[in-house]
């Protein structure tokens, strides 16, 4: 089923295939993070994004280590 159907979803529906397949041509590592002491801990995504600074500061030691460690 297409989801894209007018011309804003069609340009966002190009936008996100594109990174899809841009995200396909580079190798993975996974990496296991845990929040358990979070009082958020079933919103680990949201942790790791940090959207709120106040509820998700855990996850900003997450992000400096992926900065730290991104290579080019």
């Amino acid at each position: 089923m297409n989801q894209c159907t007018d011309v804003a979803d069609v340009d966002s529906c190009m936008l996100e295939e594109r990174l899809l397949r841009g995200l396909k041509l580079v190798s993975w590592e996974k990496v296991d993070v845990s929040f358990h002491n979070s009082k958020v801990r079933s919103a680990a995504h949201s942790v790791i994004q940090v959207k709120d600074p106040v509820m998700h500061s855990e996850g900003a030691d997450v992000i400096n280590h992926m900065i730290d460690h991104f290579v080019l």
